[in-house]
């Protein structure tokens, strides 16, 4: 006989064939269609072998809800009165959490303004726990992504559901504080956030920060596939538009002087420091076994 069962619970492909795939294990079973878009399940089975209610246990088993179409208590397939609304609501209410996530988290890089309790790094502690706050709150209102998506895991029969609820899981809960070498052994990771020191009166305060060519040989590949020398590479970071110079003006900063290393006094310099080493014998051939990376220079 054939009999059609409303299912509820299905959200892609991989759960209709779930159910596909349970159903089809039963003994009796001649063929079943599962329609996805209509949770619909159409069984062609032998009924002196198999029940309606082995049917629907079968689906159950594999994580979803079946039951015969048309039975007492409504269509499975239809969502309870009111239901949609809810979740449009839902919906809505995370898009307008995720937009305000969005903008504390990455506004300041357009120049747009933030709170002044988000602002610096003395506010570091409230910019982080803002932002894991309302992370939570949507993946409270979202949970049963995670519900449905663990389960569906456990069970052996992973679906989108669990697609999401994995790597969200893994986006919220994950740090790392170690480095992984090439040789795929690690070491931890000791970060410290120093206090900028202040000075009193007018006294001038000297800072330093680098933007050259000391990260030589993690451009060179990327200099190569634009066409460009690694100098010329480096030189639109700093000059080109939306470099580093752009940025401190977007930003406010002024300094007294711009050093770059490619500066010919800086080269001369630099060679005649190099050339009094080798005569006095501080720079030699030799090797060294260890941890090491490219980025590490």
């Amino acid at each position: 006989m054939k009999q059609r069962f409303d299912v509820t619970g299905m959200s892609c492909t991989a759960c209709s064939s779930h159910v596909e795939r349970a159903v089809s294990a039963l003994a009796g079973v001649s063929s079943v269609t599962v329609d996805l878009m209509q949770n619909r399940m159409l069984v062609e089975y032998d009924d002196s072998k198999l029940s309606e209610a082995e049917v629907c246990q079968a689906v159950a088993a594999a994580g979803y809800g079946a039951r015969p179409a048309g039975a007492a208590g409504g269509s499975a397939a239809q969502p309870p009165a009111g239901a949609a609304g809810r979740e449009r609501t839902r919906l809505w209410v995370c898009v307008g959490l995720l937009l305000v996530l969005l903008y504390i988290s990455m506004g300041h890089m357009l120049g747009l303004p933030l709170p002044s309790f988000l602002s610096g790094h003395h506010n570091a502690l409230w910019f982080g726990l803002v932002q894991l706050v309302l992370t939570l709150a949507i993946a409270v209102l979202q949970f049963r992504y995670f519900r449905r998506g663990f389960a569906s895991l456990f069970r052996g029969a992973p679906t989108m559901d669990t697609l999401v609820a994995v790597g969200s899981s893994a986006a919220i809960l994950y740090y790392n504080d170690t480095v992984t070498y090439p040789d795929n052994t690690q070491e931890p990771m000791n970060l410290h956030v120093l206090p900028i020191p202040k000075t009193a009166g007018a006294d001038a305060l000297m800072t330093q920060a680098g933007v050259g060519l000391c990260a030589y040989k993690t451009t060179e590949q990327k200099a190569e596939a634009a066409g460009i020398t690694p100098k010329e590479f480096v030189d639109r970071i700093v000059e080109g538009p939306r470099g580093v110079r752009d940025l401190w003006k977007l930003m406010n900063i002024s300094n007294d002087r711009f050093i770059r290393t490619t500066d010919d006094y800086h080269v001369s310099a630099v060679q005649k420091i190099f050339r009094k080493m080798y005569e006095n014998g501080d720079i030699y051939k030799g090797s060294y076994k260890g941890k090491y990376c490219t980025p590490c220079e």
